[in-house]
């Protein structure tokens, strides 16, 4: 079974908003890719068509986040799936996760939107 999903790398600040720093649309992707995504957003998620916090994907499920190592680390151990956008995916988060000490100052999540 298969789930739209889109993700996107966020800077979680400690005034419980969030920057959007990349935004991916993965199309189709299996549930253990969406079974990552465990957390529940604790800080105010906007998107550019909305002014209030959004709290829950298309499909009506909260929103969650992952630690981006994680969502790397899967899409790595599945590099050879022939789904389209994965290569790109793995490589946006590759600098996140090799240049780790860059971003030390950042605290980083990659949140899961089904759409």
């Amino acid at each position: 079974m298969g789930y739209e999903s889109r993700i996107f790398v966020v800077n979680k600040y400690e005034t419980e908003v969030c920057s959007i720093i990349a935004d991916l649309r993965l199309s189709k992707m299996p549930s253990d890719f969406v079974e990552l995504f465990k957390q529940e957003i604790d800080f105010d998620f906007y998107l550019d068509w909305n002014d209030e916090p959004v709290k829950e994907d298309c499909y009506g499920k909260k929103l969650t986040y992952a630690k981006i190592e994680d969502v790397y680390n899967w899409l790595e151990a599945h590099e050879q799936t022939e789904f389209r956008r994965w290569k790109l995916a793995r490589y946006t988060l590759k600098p996140f996760v090799q240049d780790a000490e860059d971003w030390s100052d950042c605290n980083l999540c990659v949140v899961h939107f089904g759409y």
